[in-house]
C-alpha cells in the first residue's frame, strides 16, 4: 500500500522533540506550583499536593482552549468550595408532557420544574433521559 501512494512509513519513535518538550514543561509547571506551596504552607507541601494537582488540572490551556476537566468532561469542575456553598439543581416535579413527532419517530418530551436558584426554573427535557436519572418523579405521572 505504501508504494502504491508512494508513501514511506516510518516507525522509529527514539526522539521526539515536541513530547519531550511538553514533558519537560509540565514538570516545570509541576515544580513552580509546588515551590509556591512549600512557600505558602512552610514544610506541609505534602498535605497540599491534592490542591496543587487540582489547581493544575483546572487551569485553563491554551491548546485547548479550556481547563483539561472541561475538555474531558464537557463541563466545569466543582471545586471544593462549591461543593459547600452550591447544592445541586434538582427536578421538582412533571407539569406537562407532550410528543414531538419526527420523520419517523416520536420523542416525548416532558416540562419540568427545577428547584433552581440560578437558572431556569422550567425547562422542557427529554422524557428517556429524565426517567433514567430521576425515576421516582414518573411514579405518579400516567405512561
Amino acid at each position: 500500500m505504501q508504494e502504491a501512494l508512494r508513501t514511506r512509513l516510518d516507525t522509529s519513535t527514539a526522539y521526539l522533540p515536541q513530547v519531550e518538550g511538553q514533558s519537560e514543561r509540565t514538570i516545570q509547571t509541576s515544580e513552580d506550583m509546588l515551590r509556591a506551596s512549600v512557600l505558602d504552607f512552610g514544610g506541609s507541601w505534602y498535605v497540599h499536593l491534592p490542591l496543587v494537582e487540582f489547581s493544575y488540572n483546572n487551569s485553563y490551556r491554551c491548546s485547548v482552549r479550556c481547563a483539561l476537566f472541561k475538555a474531558l468532561y464537557g463541563r466545569k469542575c466543582r471545586s471544593p468550595i462549591m461543593w459547600a456553598e452550591v447544592e445541586e439543581e434538582e427536578p421538582v416535579k412533571i407539569l406537562k408532557k407532550e410528543f414531538k413527532k419526527l420523520k419517523r419517530s416520536r420523542i416525548t418530551i416532558v416540562k419540568v420544574r427545577w428547584n433552581s436558584k440560578r437558572g431556569p426554573e422550567f425547562t422542557w427535557e427529554r422524557e428517556d433521559q429524565l426517567r433514567l436519572k430521576y425515576q421516582h418523579l414518573f411514579c405518579s405521572v400516567n405512561r
